[in-house]
């Protein structure tokens, strides 16, 4: 739960009142509330493929690396990598998948 001030009373009490019918269930809360985090995670990732997760990690680590190094990642992975598991959304692409193609 949430510290008071920052909501109702009445959205306590019905917090307090959905983890006590887990509990009923024989639910552990802590447990339910880490796989609704799983699954939302999934649900904002569906959708996106491989070739958008590449994009983010050159983003993310462009100041890694040198322009001319950063250059030749991303024609190799433009020639020997994307055009095979590229547009496979992320969810159903396999470490199988990325092993193959880096062979």
């Amino acid at each position: 739960l949430r510290q008071y001030p920052i909501i109702r009373l009445q959205q306590a009490r019905k917090e307090r009142d959905f983890y006590k019918a887990l509990l009923l269930d024989s639910i552990n809360p802590t447990t339910h509330k880490k796989e609704q985090k799983i699954l939302q995670k999934q649900n904002n990732e569906q959708g996106k493929n491989f070739n958008h997760f590449f994009n983010e990690w050159m983003a993310l680590h462009k100041d890694d690396h040198s322009d001319n190094y950063r250059k030749e990642i991303l024609k190799r992975a433009n020639k020997h990598l994307l055009p095979y598991i590229g547009k496979t959304p992320i969810a159903e692409t396999k470490p199988t998948q990325i092993i193959e193609v880096l062979r």
